[in-house]
């Protein structure tokens, strides 16, 4: 994993810099992967915050966080929820119903097939959100090719990412949105752009 920046020393500094990163949007992010959760039992790797785990607490899921940064381990202790520090990659992952790890697949480019292969013994469902810009400074290891599956929540009416990921890594791309302006504006969009068939 990258060495420990400036962000990472204090849970403040980072829900700061986070927020200015997400535009304002930053718990906002992480109201998809809510609505996936499933089961009574969720370990979350590389937490940083609490967000995951206040959700569970108020909708009576278990929560257990693995994160290596003192910092985060210690705020959320304080807040009584059971948080551990350990190298998730060379840890025993406990037991869940859903493994989930948000915006921090990025630091282990060297180590992902071992991550996931550990995420998917430890849950029958796991949830790895990340933001395209972290896999696309992953010093150029993106899996290419049609065989790579991509499930664009909240597609929007312009429906930039899977245009990017179709046309530059040749992926498969679904995309979903409860909009229906949205929808008829992304279908219209892909139905004008021979190219995302090829």
């Amino acid at each position: 994993m990258k060495k420990t920046g400036f962000i990472y020393t204090n849970i403040h500094y980072y829900r700061l810099v986070m927020s200015l990163l997400y535009k304002g949007a930053y718990y906002k992010r992480f109201e998809p992967v809510f609505k996936l959760i499933s089961g009574k039992a969720v370990t979350e790797l590389c937490f940083g915050d609490t967000i995951i785990a206040e959700y569970c607490q108020k909708n009576g899921i278990t929560w257990t966080g693995i994160d290596n940064n003192a910092p985060f381990v210690e705020d959320a202790f304080k807040k009584g929820f059971v948080a551990v520090q350990k190298d998730v990659l060379n840890t025993h992952l406990p037991e869940a119903d859903t493994t989930i790890i948000c915006g921090s697949l990025y630091h282990f480019h060297d180590d992902l097939e071992k991550l996931i292969s550990k995420m998917l013994i430890s849950a029958p469902l796991v949830i790895i959100s990340e933001p395209v810009i972290n896999l696309s400074n992953n010093k150029g290891i993106i899996p290419k090719g049609k065989s790579v599956k991509v499930l664009d929540i909240g597609v929007g009416a312009n429906c930039v990412y899977p245009i990017i990921g179709t046309s530059t890594y040749n992926w498969n791309f679904v995309g979903s949105e409860i909009n229906p302006v949205a929808v008829e504006s992304a279908q219209k969009i892909v139905a004008n752009n021979d190219a995302l068939f090829g």
